[in-house]
This record gives structure tokens, C-alpha cells and sequence, in this order.
């Protein structure tokens, strides 16, 4: 077993020493350029990311490789190369958005100092300032699962929808999902329609009224 001299220790001490001060003042700093509402700084939340110039599934790579969970809602589009060749790749359907599953405060980090092209989108919060905008869980698991499913319609998020009615999902692989229950097209058919405010909305593929439950308006 070696043994650390006298010097070596003094030397790893310091290194400890620096090593925590830097930290330190790293967490320091990042704290300071947290948004002005903090207060949920460390809470697990889908928070709402703008990118620049489409990068969205760039950054999903990047966050991945962090250890970061983050959904791009994409689709499988089939392409024509130059040679007449067709193949097939996944495209982004909600484009310069990214949705990251993280604390504020790692975010902060993540932005600051790894993918500095991930932006804010802010919305006003209950003290009636702007906070970092994010989506409920529940919200979110539901927006992931239509988003994944067989014969999923991805709308204009402006897509009116006063003429539904608000309903669960009761039978089928997205049983559970509540959403607005709305005829889209000229056919005699209702999909249910997610929607996150300004950002996306995406229907199911059609199901009858019978497999939905109609809520109770809040």
C-alpha cells in the first residue's frame, strides 16, 4: 500500500479545499441568474423549452447524454433521397419546443453552461408574475401517451374547441386520458384533443361516444 507524504496530503487537501469552494461558488452563481420565482427551484417539473432553428431534437440528444429525461413529440415522415431511394426518418412535429422533465435549478445549469440555445417560455404564475412555464405531470403523461399512440392528429394549438365536450377515455390503450371531445372534419367522427396552451395539440384517432365519459365542468 503506498503512503501519501506529508506534501501529497497538504496537495489533495487544497485540491479538496478549491474543489468545494468552486462548487460552491458554481451553485452560488447559478442561483443568481435563476428566474426572479424561485421557490420550486428543486422540484422535479415538465418545464416548456424554446430551441432556436429547430434544434429540438438536438437538444434531446444532448439532454440524454446529461441524463435528462425530455420528449420531442415526433413522427416517422417517409423520405426521397437525391438517388430515388426512399427511406424513412423521425421528424419533429412541434417544432423549436422541447418539453425537459428537470428541476429549475439543474435547467438553469443546463443552459447556462451545456445547451445555451434552450430558452424560457414564461407564463404568468399564482403570485401573478412571470414564471418558467411548465406542464402537471398527469397533464404531460397523458399529452406523451396520445402523442405515441396509433392515428395521433397534430393540430394548430389555436384549434377551437367551444363546440366540445370535456371527457375521459374509458376503454383502449389510452383509457384514463381526459381531454375535449370534438368533431374535427366533415365526417360524421369525434376525436379526444390535448392541448398545452400555445404550444401543441394532438387528437386521438377517432373513437366512439360509447368508449367516453362526459365530465363534470369544473
Amino acid at each position: 500500500m503506498g503512503v501519501i507524504s506529508g506534501s501529497e496530503s497538504r496537495q489533495n487537501e487544497n485540491f479538496s479545499t478549491d474543489t468545494i469552494c468552486r462548487t460552491r461558488a458554481c451553485e452560488e452563481k447559478s442561483a443568481k441568474h435563476l428566474p426572479a420565482v424561485s421557490t420550486f427551484q428543486n422540484d422535479l417539473r415538465w418545464y416548456v423549452m424554446r430551441v432556436t432553428y429547430q434544434r429540438e431534437i438536438v437538444a434531446q440528444h444532448l439532454l440524454t447524454q446529461l441524463g435528462i429525461e425530455s420528449f420531442v413529440p415526433t413522427m416517422k415522415v417517409r423520405r426521397r433521397k437525391v438517388t430515388g431511394q426512399y427511406y424513412w426518418r423521425e421528424e419533429a412535429k412541434v417544432h423549436n419546443y422541447i418539453f425537459v422533465h428537470s428541476s429549475l435549478a439543474v435547467l438553469q445549469d443546463v443552459k447556462t453552461t451545456e445547451i445555451t440555445y434552450l430558452r424560457y417560455m414564461m407564463a404568468k404564475g399564482d403570485s401573478g408574475r412571470p414564471e418558467p412555464q411548465f406542464v402537471p405531470t398527469d397533464q404531460m403523461e397523458q399529452f406523451i401517451a396520445v402523442c405515441r399512440s396509433e392515428g395521433v392528429r397534430y393540430l394548430d394549438p389555436e384549434v377551437d374547441l367551444r363546440k366540445g365536450d370535456r371527457v375521459k377515455i374509458l376503454k383502449g390503450p389510452l383509457a384514463g386520458v381526459e381531454g375535449v371531445f370534438v368533431k374535427l372534419s366533415a365526417k360524421n367522427e369525434k376525436r379526444v384533443v390535448l392541448r398545452i396552451e400555445g404550444v401543441a395539440a394532438v387528437a386521438t384517432t377517432a373513437i366512439p361516444a360509447a368508449e367516453v365519459e362526459k365530465l363534470a365542468i369544473e
